[in-house]
């Protein structure tokens, strides 16, 4: 959520796309304890190579932009892919349309909440049985691209945004974040790569 100027705090709707990689059990990315514990032997992924594309949109306009970033990425090329999210009706119906053989995967913050709701349905609210279901069945939590590309600098303190200057920035924290700054800066403004300042 964003602040706009004279329409109040504004859901961002983002797509990142990551390079995905099986982790072998003696990686250095892994954990210690993804390395030497009971989970040595379990397959644990490392996410890279993310782009991102960013914007104060309703559901169907940012499910072009999700499209062509997938596009872009050779999302459809692939054979195995799938789509993380949070679940919700829209991101679903949205996701299976752009990219319908894609597998959908519930993020984990909100796979954990209803982890929660599971164990209280089973042994009770507050029951230390409970907790303890439910930390057999955690895993390691992966940072979101809302917290890294987002908020640092769209929710600082200040009077808010305007649309079209927070639609402008959040394109541009997209490009920055994938590594894409510099060839879109000169796509845009700068033609003639000579006299451009950024190169």
């Amino acid at each position: 959520m964003i602040p706009i100027r004279e329409e109040g705090w504004k859901e961002v709707k983002m797509a990142t796309f990551s390079q995905v990689e099986l982790l072998e059990p003696t990686d250095e990315r892994r954990r210690r304890a993804q390395r030497e514990g009971k989970r040595r032997q379990e397959d644990v992924v490392g996410l890279s190579d993310h782009s991102y594309c960013a914007g104060v949109w309703d559901a169907d306009t940012f499910g072009a932009y999700q499209y062509a970033e997938g596009l872009r990425r050779g999302f459809d090329l692939l054979g195995d892919k799938s789509s993380v999210n949070d679940g919700a009706p829209w991101i679903e119906r949205i996701a299976g349309m752009n990219f319908p053989r894609a597998k959908q995967i519930v993020d984990w913050g909100h796979s954990k909440r209803r982890l929660w709701a599971v164990a209280h349905a089973i042994y009770g609210e507050g029951k230390p049985e409970a907790a303890a279901w439910v930390k057999r069945r955690k895993d390691e939590l992966w940072e979101s691209g809302a917290r890294n590309v987002v908020q640092p600098r769209m929710r600082r303190p200040g009077r808010g945004w305007r649309r079209e200057n927070a639609q402008a920035m959040l394109a541009a924290l997209g490009e920055l974040h994938s590594g894409r700054f510099r060839w879109a800066w000169g796509r845009t403004y700068c033609p003639d790569r000579k006299s451009c300042p950024i190169f």
